[in-house]
């Protein structure tokens, strides 16, 4: 690899080109030596057995769920007492929209082309 490096910087060689080729020549020489004196013994592979996580994650799901099912609760309920919705059977539906139903709002009062909106 560093002979095929030094052959491709041949034709298009500068002057500064010589300290890096000298860098990656001197790299390869050290690396090589160390492959060749310092062999190392052979080493016994340890086989771990893995860590199962599966109590870590079904703690983390239950979390999760529970945090979700708080939040909803939490957020519907400060909703309702900072809007103070009335409940169905009162709901004045001239006021308020519905969404469902015969007197859903998008059939009773439907969006007109070219009326005034509020």
């Amino acid at each position: 690899m560093v002979i095929g490096n030094f052959e491709r910087a041949l034709p298009g060689w500068t002057p500064t080109r010589l300290l890096t080729e000298w860098g990656i020549f001197v790299n390869a020489i050290i690396a090589t030596l160390l492959v060749l004196v310092l062999p190392a013994e052979k080493e016994n592979a340890r086989i771990q057995t893995p860590t199962s996580f599966q109590p870590l994650l079904k703690r983390v799901v239950m979390f999760a769920i529970g945090a979700v099912l708080v939040s909803g609760l939490f957020f519907t309920a400060t909703n309702r007492l900072i809007y103070g919705y009335p409940k169905y059977e009162k709901l004045d539906l001239d006021r308020y929209h519905s969404r469902f139903g015969p007197k859903a709002s998008w059939r009773a009062k439907p969006n007109l082309k070219n009326a005034l909106h509020k």
